[in-house]
């Protein structure tokens, strides 16, 4: 019984995803990190209490509830991005050029997110963290939360 427990602990801190925290400086923006959540909390304003659990476990919802004063605003949040890439014929500055008109058309790809590694740093007053995995049609790259303190401002971005 014993190892049984061992092993379903073991694989449970196994399939987290690695949190590199070293880039963070104290400031307004608190930080909390559990074995499968970070949360960061910070004032607004008005002296709101604000925070943002994220998922760190890599599966589901990135972000799990956003709270203000304690009551969820939004929760189990999975963001959702889209690009259309086209061939132009004439240059950027072509203006009617018409992309559907092409033999390679217009393709329209959405996200494939496996979130691989998680990276929080500090920027001034703010803190980014960043989700390493995005990949959209022929791009490759993070997804990104910015917390601005003195706000209610969570800025994402892909």
């Amino acid at each position: 019984m014993f190892r049984l427990l061992v092993c379903l602990c073991v694989a449970r801190m196994l399939s987290a995803l690695p949190v590199d925290v070293s880039g963070i400086r104290p400031g307004p923006v608190r930080i909390q990190q559990a074995s499968d959540a970070l949360t960061l909390s910070w004032p607004d304003d008005r002296n709101r209490n604000w925070s943002i659990e994220f998922s760190t476990d890599g599966k589901g919802p990135v972000i799990r509830r956003i709270t203000a004063n304690g009551s969820s605003i939004l929760e189990n949040i999975q963001p959702v991005y889209f690009a259309d890439t086209g061939v132009r014929r004439g240059g950027w500055d072509q203006f009617f050029d018409f992309p559907p008109s092409h033999p390679d058309g217009i393709r329209r790809f959405q996200q494939e997110f496996k979130p691989s590694a998680i990276r929080v740093r500090t920027s001034g007053d703010r803190v980014e963290v960043e989700f390493e995995g995005l990949r959209l049609g022929i791009f490759r790259g993070s997804l990104v939360y910015t917390i601005y303190p003195g706000s209610r401002l969570v800025q994402q971005e892909a």
